[in-house]
């Protein structure tokens, strides 16, 4: 990833900014020590140009934060009343008599139709 004069020079007085040197960064196999903005420490994470640029993008930084940020809690909005859940497709079982309910559980289905006994298919 090539970087413009300007932004490695932006990079190097961050860097400088956070206590480190560049040249210890790339010695060191490009692995810091890195910090959310809520304090949380993260080691062993790459130093490297694209990483820097993604953590900095973050809100990360190399030192730990002066004051520790703590995220609030967004107001609860008041939970919508459950919709009955639907009773999944199924081949609806009834009774023989006419109006018996199914007999899967939660289908209000009822028989509509008289019950007629299968006739047997000559083979």
């Amino acid at each position: 990833m090539a970087e413009t004069t300007q932004e490695l020079s932006d990079r190097n007085r961050w860097l400088r900014n956070q206590g480190y040197n560049w040249e210890l960064i790339v010695r060191n196999e490009q692995r810091a020590t890195w910090y959310k903005p809520d304090g949380t420490a993260i080691p062993n994470l790459p130093a490297d140009n694209y990483h820097i640029k993604r953590f900095r993008g973050r809100g990360w930084t190399l030192t730990p934060p002066e004051t520790v940020t703590v995220p609030t809690e967004p107001t609860p909005t008041p939970e919508p009343t459950p919709e009955p859940e639907p009773v999944p497709a199924h081949q609806c079982a009834f009774a023989r008599p006419l109006g018996s309910p199914c007999k899967t559980e939660g289908c209000t289905n009822t028989r509509q139709v008289t019950y007629r006994k299968r006739r047997k298919v000559a083979a």
